[in-house]
């Protein structure tokens, strides 16, 4: 391995859980390798997916994925693979094969082990507000890889002033990195790696700025480009971010990168699987095992439950390739149920959203902020994804969909894949910043007549108060069909339904289907400025047959019908409804409209449900 650390003799050996029966730790606050395997830390083998990003034909890599998601652990990962462990004089160096003890690279042959240099280059700390303080960071940046080799005993082609701050540095960004890159090919006889964490932070720095502008980004630009002008010189460039496409037009450095982030067959390179779950000596099984027993519940159930509130993120446009767990998520989740309190506050609370609690809704927040009309744009194409919607910077669904709060997953048949929410806990998250960027509607009576009426399928007390839950939010906030469909998910969220958006049917998609023991209830529902079209949900509904097919699994399906509308802007919010009930032998006489007149909110005097 590189550098003068080589001949030290390891002092250190990773505690394994295994070795005394006890669990290894579950660590979701550390993202450095030798760190979580010096420590003894519960290590989930992604070795396997990263020597096949390795192994990638490309010079220049890039992996896209939402924050908390295991990119800075994957370049950690990466770092001690082509160099081993190189700590700072002083400090204790962990060996190389015990560092990969257990691993899929620690079964490699050694002579098969291809040792490079490795440049940390951590972006993500990188908060400039013009060009001036991005170029001293920049510098910084490198200055510090600098330090660290020069530690190392190694040349860095920069005068010691420099390095120690003595002298200011006229030098580039880039044209620091060419000096280092020369001095550690001169020095080791081998080509550096550049591995470049979180690239996209300083671009959003500058964009919260108000800053974004050519002009700023002139230093980033420059420094991207050495990537070019060095790739002679280097072995392989691998980064990460939240995305690259929305800025190649800003960053013409970026252009030759290999964008790895839509490929399902490194789907799994960060995050977890299913199998990552079940595997007791490799992943979590052992985990999830304990915290099943904590719970009182089987394995497979648990699996369930977790898969439902933190799987379901897929890396590919179609949507087929594998469903992938948010790591931070699984493992804050895993973790809370080892401890007594974490357990009962499972059960009495319901999972938690530790990836939301992390901060990861802030810049969907920022851009509610900023546009909150885009949002209902975004619903209104949610299930037709356009694949050129992930390169626009300011559509709001690219954001989406990068930043992690939608996902891609395949229709079915002929149909197109669409975007959704990849599970329970992004969804919960989602609504809520949409509450409160749509205003604090609903009052807790409101609320509790919603669910008893839903429950007890009293549909005619379900008008007032829904009408109630609706007019709360002023016109301009509910005045299209798509505005009125986004809010009802909301409250179907709010009040902890079991539903479903746009079930898939035969026929087509009716707007919502919730769905309880015994019981389905089908809503198709429609947005006017008058009483004119007072019957065309359920003229569509019957056109389609909603619920029919859930006619087989549930012991009433019902058909519920709802139409609303304001006479004017500033006037008040009118309903009209209907319902039908749905039978096994599809008999006409039993399957009837029923007007639903909901008090307070009624359809015109003369206005007749049309039949």
């Amino acid at each position: 391995m590189i550098g003068t650390c080589e001949t030290v003799a390891s002092q250190f050996q990773p505690e394994s859980g295994s070795r005394n029966g006890a669990l290894p730790a579950l660590a979701t606050g550390t993202s450095e390798f030798v760190q979580l395997r010096s420590q003894g830390e519960a290590y989930v083998d992604k070795t396997a997916e990263i020597a096949r990003l390795l192994a990638h034909p490309a010079h220049y890599l890039f992996v896209g994925r939402p924050r908390r998601f295991g990119k800075t652990l994957m370049l950690s990962t990466i770092e001690c693979m082509y160099q081993g462990h190189l700590p700072a004089p002083g400090h204790t160096q962990v060996d190389y094969n015990v560092l990969f003890e257990g691993t899929s690279w620690g079964e490699r042959d050694p002579k098969d082990n291809d040792s490079h240099p490795v440049l940390r280059l951590d972006m993500g700390d990188i908060e400039a507000a013009n060009r001036n303080e991005l170029t001293m960071q920049l510098v910084g940046m490198v200055l510090a890889q600098a330090r660290l080799w020069r530690a190392r005993g190694q040349p860095t082609g920069m005068p010691h002033a420099w390095l120690d701050g003595e002298a200011e540095c006229p030098e580039s960004p880039g044209g620091l990195l060419s000096r280092l890159i020369a001095a550690l090919n001169e020095g080791l006889k081998s080509a550096p790696v550049i591995l470049m964490d979180e690239f996209d932070t300083p671009l959003m720095a500058l964009r919260d700025a108000g800053a974004l502008t050519d002009v700023n980004l002139g230093p980033l630009r420059g420094f991207l480009r050495r990537f070019k002008s060095e790739s002679g010189s280097l072995h392989k460039v691998i980064m990460t971010g939240i995305t690259r496409k929305a800025y190649n037009h800003l960053l013409s450095g970026l252009n030759n990168a290999e964008d790895l982030t839509w490929d399902p067959g490194f789907a799994l390179v960060c995050g977890f699987s299913d199998l990552d779950l079940e595997s007791r000596e490799r992943g979590l099984g052992r985990h999830v095992a304990e915290g099943a027993r904590s719970l009182g519940i089987s394995e497979a159930e648990l699996r369930r439950q977790l898969r439902e509130h933190y799987n379901g993120y897929h890396f590919d446009l179609r949507g087929r390739g594998p469903a992938v767990y948010n790591p931070w998520s699984l493992v804050t989740a895993l973790k809370l149920l080892e401890t007594e309190t974490g357990t009962e506050n499972i059960r009495e609370d319901g999972w938690p959203s530790p990836w939301v609690e992390s901060g990861s809704a802030r810049r969907l927040a920022t851009s509610l902020r900023r546009s909150p009309d885009s949002l209902v744009g975004v619903l209104e194409r949610e299930r037709r994804l356009s694949r050129d919607a992930i390169s626009e910077e300011t559509e709001l669904g690219h954001l989406l969909l990068q930043t992690g709060y939608l996902t891609v997953k395949p229709a079915g048949g002929r149909e197109p894949p669409y975007a959704t929410y990849p599970n329970r806990e992004v969804e919960q998250a989602f609504l809520q910043e949409l509450e409160r960027e749509y205003g604090e509607a609903g009052h807790p009576v409101a609320f509790r007549r919603l669910k008893q009426a839903m429950v007890s399928m009293d549909f005619q007390g379900l008008l007032v108060p829904l009408v109630t839950w609706f007019h709360e939010f002023p016109s301009e906030k509910l005045r299209n069909e798509t505005s009125l469909h986004l809010l009802f998910q909301a409250l179907c969220s709010f009040l902890g339904l079991n539903y479903t958006a746009e079930l898939h049917e035969g026929g087509g998609r009716p707007d919502f289907a919730i769905l309880m023991p015994g019981h389905a209830c089908v809503f198709e529902m429609k947005y006017g400025v008058d009483h004119a079209r007072a019957g065309a949900a359920h003229q569509q509904a019957d056109a389609r047959d909603y619920g029919r097919g859930l006619v087989s699994s549930h012991e009433c399906v019902t058909r519920l019908a709802l139409y609303l509308w304001r006479e004017n802007e500033a006037g008040s919010l009118h309903i009209a409804a209907a319902c039908k009930e749905l039978h096994a032998d599809r008999d006409p006489t039993k399957e009837q409209w029923v007007s639903l007149p909901a008090e307070g909110s009624p359809l015109p005097e003369g206005t007749v449900w049309p039949g």
